[in-house]
């Protein structure tokens, strides 16, 4: 399957840009529900298990973290320069449904690979 595309791609036009290609893994865990990126803030991409998405961002220093419902992952911050492309997975795992009540702002795994 075909990574599908989402992202600031019109709010990036005509400057240097670059890809985040993130996927989620095939976890069982919260299988129903979407994982949510978010790229500064502002959400870019929402993962069903195992899909991938690719989101374009501006050159230059962004934070990352992954979202749902309640829980999050810790902030991963990355710099990429003009046609970098940047793979990160997230997950969540097992483990997380004791840490969504212990540990809800890093439940989840958002990671480069």
């Amino acid at each position: 399957m075909r990574p599908r595309r989402t992202g600031r791609a019109l709010a990036v036009l005509g400057r240097f840009v670059a890809e985040l290609r993130v996927r989620r893994g095939p976890d069982t865990a919260g299988v129903l529900r979407r994982i949510l990126i978010e790229v500064d803030g502002t959400v870019s991409a929402g993962l069903r298990p195992d899909e991938e998405q690719i989101v374009t961002v501006a050159a230059g220093r962004h934070v990352l973290r992954a979202r749902m419902d309640w829980i999050a992952s810790e902030a991963v911050a990355v710099g990429v320069g003009a046609d970098d492309v940047v793979e990160l997975e997230t997950a969540l795992p097992w483990r997380a449904i004791l840490d969504m009540v212990t540990r809800p702002k890093s439940a989840l795994v958002l990671r480069c690979t």
